[in-house]
């Protein structure tokens, strides 16, 4: 009878112990969050649109829903957009990116979230972002990139996106 207790009372504290580790704290994977509900982001793209200063460079980050196409402004889904400047011509530097005015390396002046957006009418719920970082790792071609933002309501946006991301060169073309 004790050894049945007893096994009874440890597999009720494993349970308890796994249980209890879990929370609403999640990291996400390849999605970010905004009030409470989480949105998907398996696909993202760099547009360079080349020197702003002497060794400060424009390169726009896309990332967004696979129902989305960015090149031709179609589908319907969800997309993050950052305008950043960075030390590198051909590709974000990693590190930490701050939101500012101001057009210098590891900054972005522009970050806008696009949810359940119709890109081809143009209508759906879009924000722009009032402060925040965002951190970027590399190896290889693989990016890690960590969103912790927050709207001008002072709603909070973290997000998370792992893989590559495709490379268009404008830096021959003006925005």
């Amino acid at each position: 009878m004790n050894k049945n207790l007893f096994k009874l009372a440890f597999v009720l504290l494993s349970f308890g112990m796994f249980f209890s580790s879990c929370t609403d704290d999640e990291t996400l994977s390849n999605a970010f969050s905004y009030k409470g509900e989480e949105y998907p982001i398996e696909k993202g793209r760099m547009i360079t649109y080349g020197s702003v200063t002497t060794g400060v460079y424009n390169i726009d980050l896309e990332l967004y829903s696979s129902e989305v196409n960015p090149v031709s402004d179609t589908g319907t889904g969800n997309m993050i957009y950052f305008e950043m400047f960075t030390n590198n011509n051909t590709s974000l530097a990693a590190g930490e990116y701050t939101f500012t005015q101001t057009e210098a390396n590891y900054t972005f002046d522009i970050a806008k979230f696009y949810i359940n957006f119709n890109f081809g009418s143009w209508s759906g719920t879009s924000f722009y972002v009032h402060e925040g970082t965002v951190n970027i790792k590399k190896s290889g071609t693989t990016f890690t990139i960590d969103i912790d933002c927050t709207d001008d309501q002072g709603n909070v946006i973290k997000g998370n996106y792992e893989g590559t991301l495709s490379f268009l060169d404008n830096s021959k073309s003006k925005k």
